[in-house]
């Protein structure tokens, strides 16, 4: 759990460094099958093909405002409101367009039309509800959707950390072993406790599915069952209902880091 925190402290976070910068990034599908365990045991994040950055600044230089060898062609003034508009990186092989059109793509398809990335069991309650993504008038910015994204990163990291520690000896009563896949365990443990009847519930449907959790979820308002330690005083912190009021991941680390101290000192 501590080196799990400390990656996604390190994705969250904005690194100043001269020699290398690296802008805040929320992976949007944190998940089990999405971290992998290193040779010294340690926690990685893994698969960003569906995380966004935040820019501030261009992350590569390229010549799309650059004046054209040909003097007759057409002289782009340079404006600096212009630099993150997809539309002024329209020149052969700029490396900033990839980046630019991603996130045009994320704003159109998620906030505009409502159709949300990520695994639907270990998606937030405000993307399932779909209120996440309620701007109004309001143009949603790079900033914007990368802080909403990081709340709900940290929703799915509770449900990863709630896993591990449902697998650790004495802290759940009763114990929960893991004996069929990971996602079924999980929910296992959502609908167990559910008043749904599942046996009306088209289970292969995506959209099913999602809307089954979003009743799961924000309607009966249910969450993993959890012990009296303190990493689940963390893990509950993690699932609140509002995404405002989730601590984000430099406190979880921290929190972490300390309660680790504590436990190995007792042992």
């Amino acid at each position: 759990m501590r080196t799990l925190a400390c990656g996604l402290y390190e994705l969250h976070r904005a690194s100043e460094g001269i020699d290398n910068p690296m802008p805040r990034i929320a992976h949007r599908d944190l998940k089990p099958a999405n971290v992998l365990i290193s040779d010294r045991f340690e926690a990685v994040i893994c698969d960003f093909n569906s995380s966004i950055p935040l820019i501030r600044e261009l992350p590569h230089q390229c010549d799309c405002f650059s004046k054209p060898d040909d003097r007759n062609g057409p002289c782009r003034p340079f404006e600096p409101l212009s630099l993150l508009k997809l539309e002024s990186h329209d020149r052969p092989g700029c490396p900033n367009r990839k980046i630019l059109q991603k996130l045009d793509d994320v704003r159109e398809r998620v906030f505009y039309q409502k159709c949300p990335d990520g695994t639907w069991l270990y998606m937030a309650p405000e993307v399932l509800s779909l209120s996440m993504f309620d701007t109004g008038d309001m143009v949603p910015t790079n900033s914007d959707m990368v802080n909403r994204y990081c709340s709900v990163d940290i929703y799915s990291f509770g449900l990863i950390c709630w896993i591990i520690l449902s697998q650790c000896d004495g802290f759940l009563v009763p114990d929960h072993k893991l004996e069929s896949n990971v996602d079924d365990f999980l929910f296992h443990e959502f609908s167990s406790q559910s008043k749904i009847d599942l046996t009306k519930i088209n289970l292969r449907s995506l959209a099913e599915k999602e809307k089954l959790m979003d009743k799961i979820v924000n309607e009966e308002n249910l969450r993993p069952r959890c012990g009296s330690s303190q990493l689940f005083d963390v893990i509950r912190d993690c699932w609140a209902s509002d995404g405002a009021y989730r601590p984000d991941a430099r406190q979880i680390y921290r929190k972490i880091k300390d309660l680790s101290t504590h436990y190995s000192t007792r042992m």
